[in-house]
């Protein structure tokens, strides 16, 4: 069902300009390219007005789980989400995996699911689990066309001897020890995609945390699939976590959000600094780094930012009035949608966004969260 039109809210904000747009910049062993959104997104959209997307809900709900996404497009017409039907959420026992279709508007049972992960066109569900037997039934392969097989699962002793570290970008498990370089005990790692290594965030832990925490700002490391270590030009006191680390099919790099500007001591966390610009990074399996701002206005706080072929779309605000889902085409922030956007995800081509949105979330209760679809190509194919 499509919804009507968009009550927008402009905030008309002062880009931040730059006169090093389209300069790329060396410096130690990272490459940095630092681009205002007015110098691409907006050239992709011509310099046209507040984009206003075709809105359709899928009469379905979500529950969003901070480890794993629930949000899942196969390909730029057809999203795998976990979820349940409209008005029965949000109960973890009736969730299952459904399958919305763009072509008809409608959605279907996927999967008699709870779990799912997406990687490089691959769908991987589990179907059942033996843990005393040390077996896992698993459903996997392209979508429409898994195979079921039975995989081993690692003995409690091996877990306790060398902990699994789970990844959301391969669907599987990983020994630090088999990790290129081996990664260290007690750090905060991302396994990042086959072939793209792992990053290396901070230190989670162990008998010197304290001493390694007040140690001098360090950098992000990415460790490449060959083992080379490329410092990144970002740093622990921005307070990054594993579980916001995402990846964007559309630019084909990851997006990272800091939690705090640098600068911030470590250790100490709180709401952004009132009037300070909002941040995010894109990056690339060969170092590359792109910051993109986004103006603090009323937006206030920055959640799932993703890029879009219009501009960056991310959930915002604090406040009633504020709370909602935004976009930032480089020029305006415009307000999409009021409630809060708990998750997003973004189209292989960047026209379509999905988001699980939870309407009164200042309501006593369990509100539900809807999923619901925003296409910012729409107008351009009609």
């Amino acid at each position: 069902m499509r919804l009507g039109s968009i009550a927008h809210v402009r905030m008309r904000t002062t880009a931040m300009k730059t006169t090093l747009r389209g300069l790329a910049q060396i410096a130690g062993s990272f490459f940095i390219v630092c681009l205002p959104l007015s110098s691409g997104f907006a050239q992709s959209q011509k310099a046209t007005s507040v984009v206003s997307p075709s809105v359709f809900q899928t009469g379905h709900e979500m529950i969003h789980r901070i480890l794993t996404p629930s949000l899942h497009w196969i390909d730029n017409e057809r999203l795998l989400f976990l979820g349940m039907k409209a008005g029965r959420g949000p109960r973890p026992d009736v969730r299952k995996l459904y399958l919305w279709d763009m072509s008809n508007r409608s959605v279907k049972l996927y999967a008699e699911a709870t779990s799912v992960c997406v990687v490089d066109g691959i769908v991987r569900y589990p179907i059942s689990k033996d843990k005393e037997g040390g077996r896992m039934v698993v459903s996997e392969g392209p979508p429409g066309s898994e195979k079921v097989k039975e995989e081993t699962l690692p003995s409690k002793e091996e877990r306790d001897r060398e902990p699994l570290v789970d990844s959301t970008f391969t669907c599987g498990s990983h020994l630090r020890s088999k990790l290129v370089p081996p990664s260290q005990p007690y750090r905060h790692i991302v396994v990042l995609k086959k072939g793209d290594g792992y990053l290396d965030i901070e230190p989670g832990g162990g008998p010197n945390l304290l001493e390694e925490r007040r140690a001098p700002r360090r950098n992000l490391t990415l460790y490449q699939a060959s083992g080379k270590a490329i410092e990144l030009p970002l740093t622990w006191d921005e307070q990054f976590s594993k579980f916001d680390v995402a990846y964007s099919n559309y630019k084909q790099a990851y997006v990272l959000r800091p939690r705090a500007p640098r600068g911030t001591p470590i250790g100490i966390s709180g709401p952004w600094p009132k009037g300070k610009p909002l941040r995010a990074y894109l990056l690339w399996a060969d170092g590359r780094i792109e910051t993109v701002f986004i103006p603090y206005s009323i937006v206030e706080n920055l959640t799932s930012p993703r890029p879009t072929v219009v501009g960056w779309v991310f959930g915002g605000g604090r406040r009633p009035a504020t709370v909602g889902l935004y976009l930032f085409d480089g020029k305006l922030t415009t307000k999409l949608d009021s409630g809060w956007a708990q998750e997003i995800s973004v189209s292989p081509d960047g026209c379509k966004a999905a988001a699980g949105i939870q309407e009164e979330p200042f309501e006593s209760g369990a509100n539900p969260v809807n999923v619901k679809i925003f296409d910012f190509c729409a107008e351009s194919r009609r």
